[in-house]
């Protein structure tokens, strides 16, 4: 069970998210994405070098498709309306504030992970078992698609 203070997950694997980002997450795990799906299948029970990854996790003020607390590690799928303007600043600005977390950030496009989820995985794997770019906990952002 989560422990709860003021209705601010107290866990720090949650960094202080909400008992209504953990409730937001639960409904995302039920309508994910098919690469979404396809991804989970190769990332759940510790199947990537024996990293224990979340799906639809709660941090902080967002939810996170993919998190390995390990790892430091936020993984997230991108689709085509992540290549907007628009969404490539909010994009920018979460990446921001989940480093300032000292979390590392990848993002995978749909069309990587339904195309060739080997190389994706293998991205992902180089990014948990790397030293971060910024130094120790300071995060850091990798982009493994040419379209952003």
């Amino acid at each position: 069970m989560t422990n709860v203070k003021n209705d601010i997950l107290t866990n720090p694997v949650y960094f202080n998210a909400t008992v209504k980002m953990l409730d937001h997450a639960h409904t995302l795990r039920m309508s994910g994405t098919e690469s979404e799906d396809i991804l989970w299948q190769r990332l759940r029970n510790r199947r990537l070098i024996g990293l224990k990854f979340r799906r639809q996790h709660a941090i902080s003020g967002f939810v996170a498709d993919f998190y390995c607390h390990e790892a430091r590690l936020v993984v997230e799928v991108d689709g085509s309306i992540h290549n907007t303007a628009e969404q490539k600043e909010r994009d920018e600005n979460r990446t921001f504030e989940l480093q300032k977390l000292g979390l590392n950030v990848i993002r995978v496009t749909n069309d990587e992970v339904m195309n060739n989820v080997d190389a994706a995985l293998d991205k992902i794997k180089t990014l948990a078992t790397s030293p971060s770019p910024f130094g120790e906990g300071a995060g850091g952002e990798v982009k493994i698609h040419d379209s952003l």
